[in-house]
């Protein structure tokens, strides 16, 4: 309800005198101040055209934003502390002309900083893409409250926007941070054990002719010397362990790095190739599970767990 009312009470366009504009309006003063003064012709000639060019500025920029239509496009991930592009659709419904110069920023907030996008010009009827970058300044949800367009089409004096209220929720990963390296042995805040089936070595499969694009290091410089042609040592994947991770409940600026490297061993894990399993407070546990998508469900948990007041802080 609050945000209906400002919506409908905010002004329809915003509107910011450049630098150079205001170069322009002194100068314009100026010339006025001496036509009315000396009753020059050519001067109040010269005055009309100025402020002609004022008027004319102002309909065109309005034409640029008029018959905009925005929308946001598909982004992510994001992580805290790390700039994302967020990509932004604008199409100009005005049948007759382009809208030029374009600047898409989000709308200010407390939680993300933000680098306007750009579209240079957007043909009559067709569409655009600006890409911003985005910046999460913590982990969790993030509430973006919408964007604003901003042009200083045609001739540069004056800065004209419009808001548009898009509002949108994004995630952001906790940061990355170097976690320590991954031991044979389970220790610390993770629990290991080795899948049934799985060795966690890899196994040598056999010998094939070099094929481009393979790494060097694997050619067998004895059999190819013996046999005359290049091979290469084909080995199958490693398969690793089940690790389970644990994040104990806590409070401030230690909860978090211990969240940060909770996140950065569960990566590390799957990139080796083992099951990872979170164990964490209110809720936010997650099974055990390998690939890119359990990668996301795990990183969204760690993204969304919260601070909680318990006996102990950290990693457990």
């Amino acid at each position: 309800m609050t945000s209906l009312f400002r919506s409908r009470m905010r002004p329809p366009r915003g509107l910011k005198i450049t630098r150079e504009g205001r170069y322009y309006i002194a100068f314009t003063f100026g010339v006025g101040l001496a036509a009315s003064n000396t009753g020059n012709n050519l001067l109040f000639l010269i005055l009309g055209m100025m402020l002609a060019l004022i008027v004319v500025s102002g309909l065109l920029s309005e034409a640029a934003l008029r018959r905009l239509e925005v929308e946001r496009a598909p982004a992510g991930p994001y992580r805290e502390g790390e700039p994302a592009i967020v990509g932004v659709i604008l199409r100009n419904a005005n049948r007759l002309l382009p809208s030029v110069g374009l600047e898409v920023v989000e709308v200010e907030g407390k939680d993300f900083r933000s680098v306007p996008g750009r579209c240079v010009q957007i043909a009559p009827g067709e569409s655009g893409r600006a890409n911003m970058r985005t910046t999460p300044l913590r982990r969790g949800k993030i509430q973006l409250t919408g964007l604003k367009v901003i042009t200083r089409y045609p001739f540069g004096l004056f800065a004209k926007s419009r808001q548009y209220d898009l509002a949108a929720t994004l995630i952001a990963w906790p940061s990355r941070v170097a976690a320590a390296p991954i031991s044979s042995d389970a220790g610390g805040d993770e629990a290991g054990s080795p899948v049934p089936g799985r060795s966690g070595v890899e196994d040598l499969r056999g010998l094939r002719r070099f094929r481009e694009g393979d790494e060097s290091r694997r050619i067998h410089w004895r059999r190819s010397l013996r046999v005359g042609q290049t091979l290469i040592v084909e080995r199958d994947a490693p398969e690793g362990r089940r690790v389970q991770l644990r994040l104990a409940p806590g409070l401030g600026e230690a909860f978090e790095k211990a969240v940060r490297v909770v996140a950065a061993r569960a990566e590390d894990h799957l990139e080796s190739g083992d099951e990872v399993a979170l164990e964490a407070p209110a809720g936010f546990s997650v099974g055990f599970g390998g690939g890119p998508g359990h990668r996301r469900r795990l990183l969204s948990a760690l993204a969304l767990v919260p601070a909680t007041e318990a006996a102990g802080e950290g990693i457990s």
